[in-house]
């Protein structure tokens, strides 16, 4: 009886919250401020919306691409065996779900952990992108993992075009918007099955919600927190983005802001590494495993040749010769697996890393300049204009020591492997200028 009250008295409370919410939607269209002033801007933004959202959901499976790329099997069968099985151990039925998409071709490069030598199996990825993306994947199978990149990436459009309106026409920041992101090669992550664009949204969002916290509302610095703790988990090193929220907290003595927003971001951190321990015996794939390894998916129903061949040798068998040796041996981790691997020093000469930043600002396959043109536009108008504001500089150191991360401690893959267009760490950070605060976030 008692129970039935409480629901009863539940349902109005849920219906007045979503209510309120739709009644602020509508008053934010009727307010006609900022991009709403605009209804040809608004319209555009949502028929190109729209369009973009239904692409993803009209790519016929099995189809084109005929196989996965780079690291795109281990997060593909993550996000399926989280939303199937609720664990990430890979079996060979796992496998058997990739080549029920994927049929056309082996996969390679299935990045794969285990620290009892082989006898079990773990994927080798961080996981806070699949378990985003698995009730998409139950759903649309590789598509609906696009659908998710897409609709993060149509978020960004919105939310940038929203910003910069405050500031200008809200035609010119709608186009801005989708120039500085439409027309980059941020555009291209949308369709890979990776968490570049997801952590481009945990980068672009910390920074929108962290400086644009007009009112102190405490859920938005804690949201701030909680968005830039999924890209950093992934990769250490952006945690370096929180300098610039750091900065404007601390400077400004928002201690209360600042300690809400640290709760978030260590709190979400805290809980991925719980998940992670549970789910693969290790707080971060990329650091901890005894044997981090890519193998191969050929045949359906059994378990890839190089871990066949590890089994039999570690059962005391003779190991393979020859070419079958070689096609089957675990390659060493250049990371060593080991966490000690982020603080070590870089072995580059100056030459190298002269080479590297050229080649990493206008390179042809990775220039941060050819590939993302409206951020070398919003420096440039950085410089000009803004040039005593302390919080863009704060962005600016920000952005430079994670690429300076990737180019000196990871000189031989600092754009991201041989697939990628443009750099992959700079087109994660390359929807910064958006954010570029200038106000206070109080």
């Amino acid at each position: 009886m008692a129970n039935g009250v409480r629901d009863a008295a539940r349902g109005p409370t849920v219906i007045g919250a979503v209510g309120a919410w739709i009644r602020r939607f509508r008053a934010l269209l009727q307010s006609r401020e900022g991009l709403f002033a605009s209804r040809p801007a608004v319209v555009t933004l949502a028929a190109l919306s729209c369009f973009l959202l239904t692409v993803p959901l009209t790519i016929g499976k099995p189809g084109q691409p005929p196989t996965l790329k780079a690291d795109e099997p281990a997060y593909y069968l993550m996000a399926l065996s989280l939303a199937r099985d609720f664990d990430l151990r890979y079996q060979p039925a796992d496998g058997d779900r990739l080549l029920e998409e994927f049929p056309f071709a082996s996969t390679h490069n299935l990045i794969l952990m285990t620290s009892d030598g082989w006898r079990t199996a773990h994927y080798g990825k961080p996981l806070p992108y699949p378990l985003f993306a698995a009730p998409f994947a139950a759903l649309f199978g590789a598509n609906g993992m696009v659908f998710l990149n897409m609709a993060l990436f149509v978020a960004m459009v919105w939310l940038a075009a929203v910003f910069l309106a405050r500031r200008t026409a809200p035609a010119t920041a709608a186009a801005f918007a989708c120039g500085l992101l439409l027309l980059s090669a941020c555009s291209r992550y949308v369709f890979w099955l990776q968490p570049e664009v997801f952590n481009m949204f945990g980068v672009f969002g910390a920074l929108y919600w962290g400086f644009r916290n007009r009112h102190r509302a405490w859920w938005l610095s804690a949201l701030s927190g909680v968005l830039l703790a999924l890209p950093t988990y992934n990769k250490p090193m952006f945690a370096a983005i929180a300098l610039p929220l750091a900065g404007a907290y601390l400077l400004r003595r928002q201690w209360r802001t600042a300690a809400v927003w640290t709760a978030g971001f260590a709190v979400t951190l805290t809980l991925l590494a719980g998940m992670s321990q549970r789910m693969t015996g290790q707080l971060l794939p990329y650091l901890g495993s005894d044997v981090r390894a890519a193998v191969r998916v050929c045949e359906p129903g059994g378990w890839p040749a190089e871990i066949v061949e590890a089994r039999r040798v570690a059962a005391g068998e003779e190991p393979a010769t020859g070419e079958a040796a070689e096609a089957l041996a675990i390659p060493e981790s250049p990371t060593g697996n080991a966490f000690t691997w982020l603080f070590r020093v870089p072995r580059q000469s100056v030459g190298e890393v002269v080479e590297n930043v050229k080649y990493f600002l206008i390179g042809r396959h990775a220039g941060l300049l050819p590939y993302h043109p409206f951020a070398g536009i919003a420096l440039a108008l950085f410089l000009v204009g803004g040039r005593r504001d302390r919080d863009r500089w704060l962005l600016l150191a920000a952005f430079v020591a994670v690429a300076g991360y990737f180019l000196l401690f990871i000189g031989w893959n600092w754009q991201g492997g041989g697939r990628s267009a443009t750099c992959r760490s700079s087109s994660r950070c390359a929807t910064c200028p958006a954010t570029n605060g200038g106000e206070s976030p109080a």
